[in-house]
């Protein structure tokens, strides 16, 4: 017999043979019969239970869709290509305007690539951004932004354990319709769009995003995904895809946003100030989350304080070797970066008795002098005798671990901008911003009708002119009164969100200054903002303003950007020399 074909013989029956483990191992799970039951009635070969455990079967990360399985199938193990060909198709129907077309496409798409969480959020953000825009009528723009918004629910079902689809459903509500050129109409249409919370009603109660006299609020849904996302890690377990900064800040950050929302469409009043409060509660809750922002243990941002007052008590420690050595190099630190009487008293007070502005206000000295503080930790470790180094060197590690704590902190703020956004919150939940704000809105409305001035009228008896309604200049100029004394120790808050706000408004006041031929007020309350700020508005700085009013104007200091040395650092070495 010819050996050739022997051979074969023996491959073929080895491989029959190697066909009984692999189907073994490769066994799939079967369900009971009966209806309603969904217990396992076979466990299945070693695969499907490895699939169990690391939660990667189909049915524990999506529901099981017969087209999608067949389209899988269909594909005979080309799925990648399929869906290469699908996006280039996509991105052609886009590119020619064949909206019907591609709509078809991504639905086919995700039937392959159901569990793709990129498919849905790419194809999705297309749908409301891209498509939208060409679009001259906002309402068809609203259309198809709605579609972006149905097509990434549709992807829920399918990454169920997955946030990321209801955080680009919460980004999706809130910033297309909350944020877009078009927002004041989109929001419109939201409010009375009854029709499409119905068809939201399946993932968010209608109810839970309604506002007794405001109706339906993007920012309020947008919200609850938020929410859902925060339950899916926190209360169900599952994996979280983003930092814990970026994760929990934007959940409170909705509420805010549909506080200054509704401000900015209605006459404040107290509804609009309760939403205010619920808003810097939320912010505050933020703060007190514990975050994972590096190798270290958690933090909170509302940290600051409880390391402020950890590095106050380790570095009142360290001096207590080498006691009068601080006080003595700080005095004269001070002393060379000019700091005010009423500062100095602050930086001397202990951190727990400031108030919140206080250390809000300071923390610019703080940093300015933070090198230098660091500096003189070392100096006083020099000063301290041999016997008690080895205990102060232990302490100066501990107050170096903090010192870089709160570097991570800070880092930190500056992406969420906490403690600005915290002092916004609660300036803006306070009655006095609530009367600021109606000052401002009822000088819009009667700018608007172009009232501009002051209408009089002659009192009978005294011939005297008796205003009887001020105008949006008067109206204006009333509020800045109101701002001033709102913002005058919120010194966080002369740059940002807020003072941009107010500048802009700022504007529209100068606009109506000139258009009347009136000057810029010689001391307007509110000037700080625009020397603080960066004038995109063009509106006159207090140099400008003087000159305006003929008056000499004293030369800018040149600035001098050289860090401030520490007195006494080279001291030792100036002795040994006079030696």
């Amino acid at each position: 017999m010819n050996k050739s074909f022997v051979r074969k013989i023996v491959y073929l029956v080895i491989l029959g043979m190697l066909l009984v483990p692999i189907s073994m191992v490769s066994r799939p799970s079967t369900l009971n019969s009966g209806s309603g039951s969904s217990s396992r009635g076979n466990s299945g070969g070693e695969l499907a239970n490895l699939r169990v455990m690391h939660v990667l079967a189909q049915e524990q990360i999506s529901e099981i869709d017969p087209a999608s399985e067949t389209m899988k199938l269909a594909s005979l193990g080309l799925r990648g290509l399929a869906s290469l060909l699908l996006w280039n198709q996509a991105n052609e129907q886009k590119k020619t305007h064949n909206f019907e077309g591609l709509e078809a496409t991504l639905n086919l798409l995700v039937k392959i690539q159901p569990n793709f969480v990129k498919v849905w959020d790419f194809q999705a953000h297309n749908l409301s951004y891209n498509i939208s825009v060409e679009f001259d009528d906002y309402e068809y723009r609203y259309h198809w932004v709605k579609k972006g918004i149905r097509f990434l629910t549709k992807g829920i079902a399918f990454n169920k354990r997955d946030h990321r689809i209801t955080d680009d459903l919460g980004w999706f509500t809130g910033m297309k319709i909350g944020y877009s050129d078009e927002k004041t109409e989109f929001r419109r249409l939201f409010r009375k769009d009854r029709d499409y919370h119905e068809e939201m009603a399946e993932f968010i109660e209608p109810d839970s995003y309604y506002l007794r006299e405001y109706e339906y609020d993007n920012w309020k849904m947008a919200y609850q995904w938020y929410t859902i996302s925060r339950n899916k890690v926190l209360v169900e377990g599952n994996r979280k895809y983003s930092g814990d900064l970026l994760f929990f800040m934007k959940r409170p950050a909705q509420i805010r946003n549909m506080a200054e929302a509704i401000q900015t469409e209605n006459r404040a009043n107290e509804s609009i100030q309760n939403f205010w409060t619920d808003a810097s509660r939320e912010w505050m809750e933020f703060g007190k989350q514990p975050l994972t922002v590096g190798p270290g243990a958690p933090i909170t941002m509302e940290s600051f304080t409880e390391l402020d007052e950890r590095l106050e008590y380790l570095r009142g420690q360290l001096d207590s070797y080498a006691p009068g050595v601080r006080v003595s190099f700080r005095n004269e630190l001070l002393q060379s970066l000019n700091i005010s009487a009423q500062d100095r008293e602050i930086l001397d007070r202990p951190v727990d008795q400031r108030s919140d502005d206080e250390r809000i206000g300071i923390r610019e000295i703080e940093n300015r002098l933070t090198s230098s503080q660091i500096a003189l930790d070392q100096m006083v470790l020099e000063q301290i005798s041999v016997d008690n180094r080895a205990v102060a060197q232990r302490i100066f590690d501990q107050i170096q671990n903090t010192i870089s704590d709160m570097a991570t902190l800070e880092s930190n703020n500056s992406v969420a901008n906490y403690r600005y956004w915290k002092v916004y919150c609660q300036v803006e939940s306070e009655r006095a911003a609530v009367v600021a704000h109606q000052e401002l809105f009822d000088a819009s409305e009667l700018q608007r009708k172009s009232i501009f001035d002051d209408e009089y009228t002659l009192d009978p008896k005294t011939k005297q002119p008796v205003i009887t309604q001020l105008g949006a200049i008067s109206t204006y100029e009333k509020s800045f009164v109101l701002w001033n004394e709102i913002l005058n120790d919120k010194p966080i808050l002369h740059l940002g969100h807020l003072a941009d706000n107010i500048t802009d408004v700022m504007k529209k006041y100068y606009d109506m200054l000139e258009m009347t031929d009136k000057k810029w007020p010689r001391h307007h309350p509110l000037q700080y903002l625009v020397d603080a700020g960066s004038n995109l508005n063009k509106l006159p700085f207090a140099d400008e303003v003087a000159e305006m009013y003929g008056e000499e104007v004293a030369p800018k200091p040149i600035p001098n950007d050289a860090p401030p040395a520490v007195p006494g650092q080279n001291r030792n070495q100036k002795d040994d020399e006079e030696e």
